[in-house]
């Protein structure tokens, strides 16, 4: 008997339970003007659940490239009162460059201060021509907001599913070696010196026309390489990284500006269609703000680099404005020509004419 009526109080008390649960939840029971029940939300009191965007870089913590993309992070958050979180995955956490790109398009990753290749539009490859700017100044004016590349690159993402809000500089490459540089500053004169490059058109033919000798060798193989003596030197990253990695085997640096070091500032469409007005006004402003003082952070990186070189024993060799505007004239005049082919001989008049 005793089992028999606790078997039919069991019901009861779960009916219980779970309607005072039910009464805890973030839904309230309150009246109308009617005197009709209506349920009350938590977003009718006003609290909004937040969102988590997913941001990748290539670079590590402690570059300038993650400190711009730590400003954006407390900018979004703080202007949507936590509405939006960014989590930021640096040193490719969530996969190298080209696959960060391609998840962008899917909507699989959010954000991203990266680079992006030309597999789908040979203009989404063209910041890596030599000489597309040759100092700071004329970086702030190639890559600002309302210039041309800007926008042609902007219309070259949009057409893939990426919202494009600008570059993001982290500094010019220069030329390390072992031995001086003959007729460093004449170009087309034999410099007398075989360095590595990267397998870039856009940075080898540039580099051969100033009058080095080139090779292909892969990047992990150059630091030997330049120690046996199979190359003289290499150009191919900023002074941090002559410095970081190579200050060991590099007796001179050149300042040479050949090539200019550049991320994306980007988001997935996908994303960007979800937000709201206000959102996309705080997404825009943060990223723009990581793109429009990143030049500045870049030039500051690289004189602070050039100087840490020269107190380990390193001659620094620095081009004034003249020269490196005869450097760059020289080989957009006489080198693009030859790329035409790769990024459309309209697209390339235009270039050359807004860069004027």
């Amino acid at each position: 008997m005793k089992n028999r009526i606790l078997s039919m109080l069991l019901p009861v008390v779960i009916v219980s339970t779970l309607l005072s649960a039910c009464g805890t939840s973030s839904q309230t029971g309150t009246t109308d003007s009617s005197g009709a029940e209506k349920t009350e939300t938590a977003a009718d009191k006003g609290t909004v659940a937040s969102r988590e965007l997913r941001m990748s870089l290539p670079v590590p913590e402690g570059t300038d490239s993650y400190n711009q993309a730590v400003t954006v992070k407390e900018y979004i958050e703080t202007k949507t009162n936590g509405e939006l979180t960014v989590t930021i995955y640096p040193a490719n956490t969530l996969g190298d460059w080209t696959q960060v790109f391609d998840e962008l398009m899917m909507g699989s990753i959010d954000m991203a201060i990266s680079n992006s290749p030309d597999t789908y539009n040979p203009i989404l490859g063209v910041v890596s021509l030599g000489y597309l700017t040759y100092d700071y100044d004329n970086c702030r004016k190639v890559f600002a907001p309302d210039s041309f590349l800007s926008q042609e690159v902007a219309k070259a993402m949009e057409e893939i599913g990426i919202k494009f809000f600008g570059f993001s500089f982290s500094g010019f490459d220069g030329i390390g070696t072992r031995n001086e540089i003959q007729n460093a500053t004449e170009v087309g004169a034999d410099k007398n010196c075989l360095i590595r490059v990267p397998s870039l058109d856009g940075v080898k033919y540039p580099a051969e026309y100033l009058g080095f000798r080139t090779s292909s060798i892969p990047y992990t193989d150059t630091y030997s390489s330049i120690q046996t003596g199979v190359v003289d030197g290499w150009v191919g990253a900023p002074p941090y990284q002559h410095y970081l990695g190579f200050r060991d085997v590099e007796n001179y640096y050149y300042a040479y500006n050949s090539l200019q070091e550049t991320f994306n500032c980007m988001m997935s469409m996908s994303t960007w269609d979800t937000l709201s007005e206000e959102q996309r006004t705080i997404v825009r402003e943060a990223m723009e703000l990581a793109a429009s003082t990143s030049i500045d952070d870049a030039e500051k990186g690289d004189q602070l680099y050039m100087k840490m070189m020269e107190e380990e024993g390193i001659t620094v060799v620095q081009f004034d404005s003249d020269q490196l505007e005869a450097f760059a004239t020289a080989v957009r005049e006489n080198v693009w020509p030859k790329l035409a082919s790769l990024y459309g001989e309209e697209f390339m008049a235009q270039l050359n004419e807004s860069l004027k």
